[in-house]
């Protein structure tokens, strides 16, 4: 389950845009150990706040250029879990917190901003920095015994570079058309994703 809201506020050229959601996510997890598997269930709850403040400025008649100042707050909590399994390998995993704080800056040019214009392209290049948060990790015991194993997920870059190049393709007053590839940069990770669809109003 996820729920949350969003919520917009323009005066001119000046916008501000909020977002808090809750995901209530249940893992379920399986995994071969020697004689057996090893199954587990537990909560992964979420939450989310995002806000962000931009200011559009007019390039011509039908381009604006818009910088964007933003931060992202995410809260996960992973319950204690105890695998099911007959062997000596189950594990026992602590419950644990994990956040991180980022702020983000970009650059957006935005094409057709004219009401009679049919395609509207958009490209946006930026940073994000995270400013607080470390790379997630798990205690485990097991069969039991005390908490002394760990493991440490996937670390993230502090500093990341992104990009967002696509358009907007009018069909219709109510049928869109888009399409974009967005990416990001950093020292420990990449990330490449594209992505299409229709969008109809009523």
């Amino acid at each position: 389950m996820v729920a949350g809201i969003h919520g917009r506020w323009t005066d001119g050229a000046l916008s501000i845009k909020a977002t808090i959601a809750y995901d209530g996510a249940r893992a379920v997890t399986r995994r071969a150990v020697p004689g057996d598997s090893a199954s587990g269930e537990y909560d992964l709850h979420a939450w989310t706040a995002d806000a962000s403040l931009g200011y559009a400025m007019p390039l011509g008649d039908s381009w604006t250029m818009n910088p964007n100042l933003g931060v992202t707050a995410i809260r996960v909590t992973r319950a204690g879990v105890s695998e099911t399994s007959n062997s000596a390998f189950a594990l026992d995993v602590a419950r644990d917190r994990h956040r991180a704080v980022s702020v983000d800056g970009a650059l957006t040019f935005a094409g057709g901003v004219r009401e009679d214009a049919a395609v509207r392209p958009h490209l946006s290049v930026g940073v994000r920095y995270r400013v607080d948060g470390e790379a997630p990790h798990a205690l485990a015991a097991l069969d039991g015994g005390e908490f002394g194993l760990g493991a440490v997920g996937v670390t993230r870059s502090a500093l990341t570079a992104t990009a967002d190049l696509g358009a907007d393709v009018a069909l219709s007053q109510s049928l869109v058309i888009f399409g974009a590839v967005s990416g990001e940069v950093g020292e420990l990770n990449q990330h490449a994703s594209a992505r299409a669809g229709l969008r109809l109003a009523f």
